[in-house]
């Protein structure tokens, strides 16, 4: 596929729909750096926000949000310098004690997490459709 980035929606495109394939057969996919520039993270987020966009109009929910890499040692580890935003759907909520259906994953992890419960949004624009933040 032969996708510049002289046309950014057809690179969003190109990118969301190989995530959403792998995804989807429960197979792997080559990384995106053929599409994006790893240091593209407007393009990435756009990415994320396709892919959201794809999940609420097939039915998925939006039940809360994620930070990831809030911790500066894990961002050096990584090459980074600020957290990642995303969006929790329905299908990734699990009660306590609930059996996972490992089938249902592409990569299998654990990872400590800490979640709380808010009575209200914090930043209102997050409840957008897509539901993610720009950094």
């Amino acid at each position: 596929m032969d996708v510049t980035l002289a046309d950014p929606r057809a690179t969003v495109d190109a990118a969301a729909e190989r995530l959403r394939t792998a995804a989807r057969d429960r197979i792997p996919c080559p990384p995106l750096r053929d599409l994006i520039d790893p240091d593209d993270v407007t393009t990435a987020y756009a990415v994320q926000e396709r892919l959201s966009e794809l999940r609420l109009a097939g039915g998925a929910k939006v039940v809360g949000r994620k930070i990831g890499l809030t911790s500066p040692a894990v961002q050096a580890q990584l090459g980074v310098d600020q957290p990642d935003f995303g969006v929790l759907f329905d299908d990734m909520a699990f009660a306590a004690g609930a059996e996972l259906p490992t089938e249902q994953l592409l990569q299998p992890r654990a990872e400590a997490e800490i979640a709380f419960v808010l009575g209200a949004l914090v930043i209102p624009a997050l409840d957008r459709p897509g539901g993610v933040a720009s950094p």
